[in-house]
């Protein structure tokens, strides 16, 4: 097809023949020279390499920036750099984190990679063993390479080309020797642990588990954990002032993180600033905003850092996102929520001011811009999906991409400057629009032109599968969820429809591997309020060990909802009558808390089993109830995760939160 041929043709104007073998040998310092010398290449402006700085936050969509039309968040930095360089109204990466990194760092598809979610894909294997990475890239053309921030991949940084490193070193992993900071702990005679909670995970803002180059940096309460990668980004740039330098920075911000003093997962605060922008003493509130904010700031540091050293006019910054944020946009499939993130990238003796761009852009796009702005040559061998945009920030002939492309587990998703499909099959018209709203539904339209983008999008997706049934990360992700090979079809997260009435709706909720019904729930009207319960079997449920009771304190359901004006809600309901409320009610996405009477949940155990009820009350919705919620149900045992059960309807389960079902109250 015209659309792959002309992606794949934009991988390079020529290569040199030399083996993806011969490049790797060459890409350590001893070896540089002959692989330099011929590999040097005139651009029409000065010899020099431009210094290039990846910057990508975590959790962040486009929406939150003031330059991509938040009316609140103020981001004058960022919106300086995206006014006097180049602003891509539409980048896209994937729905989630991991996935999004190996896109980038390799210039590849996840087809390529075999990384399509976090719990899918090639987790054991480092991504230098198969594929070049773009610090290593960069490394071979006398860059000096370092990292900061958040790593989240398999591997040494050293292995993936990168000099020197200033990371987060907590994922869950006991903490390092001499830290005395705040690690994650959770007393389990508590019940469930919130979402959000990971057992020995030392901090990454406050007080912060922080290596440099492999030795602990000692940090106290008072230290926040951006400026510290700031701070050592700036000071690898002015160590490495006489030769090229490449950083990558995959941030920390804004990415929630766990509370140590309330919790709960939530954001937290970041230094205060004042109206105009300054550092000021103490906190900020926690939220979104200030992150954001704090973000924008830090982006200013370091333009100034490197204007104060001379080296801002050779350098090239790439700021950009790893998915939407959460609560809106990460693990999302619809519209392209989840895969919309900002971009822009600001030089000023490299980028011509431009301004917004509608040029469509891919994360793996990153990789081959990098290379054509190094002057770097790839082995003849290398393929890559990347579609490099370096013709458009140095102003000469740019032929733009036709199409971009994202997945997110077995989910595909397919945008052309006007159609749109999305991961839950969706079809849409967007016009002109790039701000995730306004779009037309056009799924079921027999429009000859809307047939034919169809056709034409299907087409296209035929040369960019999905997992392969068969392979091996697919077995181990079924694994780990405790399914069977016979229910790979189910893990295609579909949306299903559930209308109330004035009679009520009910749906069968089963266990994972046998799908054995467990559990019925149902969802009534109540007056003026809506009511979920659940009545479980214990013939239905896994039996637990001889030495503890049946039912425990430990064990419970989960009820979750979304709906406008109160984001996420989760409600934790034990045997015992005990409930927990977490989310968006202790004030981690939204100000809002409960008051009495808006939600009341309750359990009565009985020989067989228990039940257990909720009601919301048309009070948490402002008033009235919504036309729509998104909902999940499940289940848990102690020590089970991520639970025992699910709801299930119309032959589709529901695993994940994040493909919730949608109730529609008439």
């Amino acid at each position: 097809m015209k659309a792959v041929r002309r992606i794949r043709a934009g991988e390079r104007d020529a290569v040199t023949g030399i083996t993806r073998r011969r490049f790797l040998a060459t890409s350590g310092a001893a070896s540089l020279g002959p692989f330099l010398a011929g590999n040097s290449r005139a651009r029409g402006r000065r010899q020099e390499k431009p210094n290039l700085i990846v910057i990508m936050a975590d959790d962040l969509s486009a929406r939150e920036f003031g330059c991509y039309g938040h009316p609140e968040f103020d981001t004058p930095q960022i919106d300086r750099m995206a006014r006097e360089g180049v602003m891509f109204e539409t980048c896209w990466c994937t729905p989630i984190c991991s996935p999004t990194r190996a896109q980038m760092m390799t210039g590849k598809y996840g087809f390529r990679t075999r990384w399509f979610h976090n719990d899918l894909k090639d987790g054991a294997t480092p991504l230098n063993r198969d594929h070049t990475i773009f610090s290593q890239m960069l490394k071979a053309q006398g860059y000096a390479t370092a990292i900061c921030g958040k790593w989240q991949l398999p591997g040494t940084y050293a292995e993936h080309g990168f000099d020197e490193f200033c990371m987060w070193e907590a994922n869950g992993r006991t903490p390092m020797p001499g830290f005395d900071g705040p690690v994650e702990t959770w007393d389990q005679s508590k019940g469930r642990p919130p979402p959000g909670f990971l057992e020995n995970r030392a901090a990454r803002y406050w007080h912060p588990q922080i290596s440099i180059n492999g030795q602990l940096r000692r940090t106290t309460a008072d230290d926040y954990g951006p400026n510290i990668f700031v701070d050592f980004l700036l000071d690898f740039a002015t160590r490495k002032r006489d030769q090229p330098f490449f950083i990558y920075y995959p941030m920390v911000l804004t990415h929630k993180s766990w509370d140590f003093d309330r919790g709960v997962t939530g954001w937290l605060p970041t230094p205060k600033l004042d109206a105009k922008g300054n550092r000021v003493e103490g906190q900020s509130e926690p939220g979104l905003r200030s992150n954001v904010e704090y973000m924008d700031y830090l982006m200013g540091r370091i333009v100034r850092g490197l204007t104060d050293l001379g080296l801002m006019d050779n350098t090239i910054l790439f700021i950009t996102g790893d998915n939407g944020t959460s609560g809106y946009g990460k693990g999302h499939v619809d519209v392209e929520k989840g895969p919309r993130v900002p971009l822009v990238v600001y030089g000023p003796d490299h980028v011509k001011p431009t301004g917004v761009s509608k040029a469509l852009t891919n994360h793996c796009d990153i990789f081959a811009t990098l290379r054509d702005l190094a002057g770097a040559e790839l082995p003849a061998d290398y393929t890559i999906d990347g579609h490099s945009f370096e013709p458009l920030l140095t102003g000469r002939q740019f032929t733009e991409r036709e199409w971009i492309f994202s997945y997110y587990k077995f989910n595909r998703m397919l945008r052309d400057k006007r159609w749109l499909l999305d991961g839950d099959g969706r079809f849409y018209d967007c016009g002109d629009r790039r701000s995730e709203t306004g779009y037309k539904d056009v799924t079921r339209s027999d429009d000859p032109e809307v047939k034919a983008a169809r056709e034409r999008f299907e087409a296209i997706l035929r040369d960019l599968p999905g997992p392969d049934p068969n392979d091996s990360i697919v077995e181990a992700y079924e694994a780990k969820k405790g399914k069977g090979k016979s229910g790979v079809e189910h893990v295609v997260p579909e949306n299903t429809t559930l209308r109330l009435g004035a009679d009520p709706v009910s749906l069968e909720c089963r266990t994972f591997g046998t799908l054995a019904p467990v559990a019925t729930a149902s969802w009534r009207k109540d007056g003026n309020g809506i009511e979920a319960t659940i009545d479980v079997r214990v013939d239905g449920v896994m039996k637990p060990s001889t030495d503890k009771p049946v039912w425990s304190r430990a064990d419970g359901i989960e009820i979750s909802l979304y709906a406008p004006g109160i984001g996420s809600l989760i409600t934790y309901i034990y045997p015992d009558g005990t409930t927990v409320f977490s989310s968006n009610v202790q004030g981690t996405q939204t100000p809002k808390t409960l008051k009495p009477g808006q939600v009341i949940a309750e359990s009565a155990q009985r020989a067989d089993g228990w039940t257990a009820t909720v009601r919301f009350d048309a009070s948490l919705f402002g008033g009235a109830l919504p036309k729509s919620l998104k909902f999940n149900i499940g289940g848990f045992r102690t020590g089970k995760q991520p639970g025992w059960f699910a709801w299930i309807n119309q032959g589709r389960e529901n695993f994940r939160p994040k493909n919730q079902g949608v109730l529609t109250i008439e």
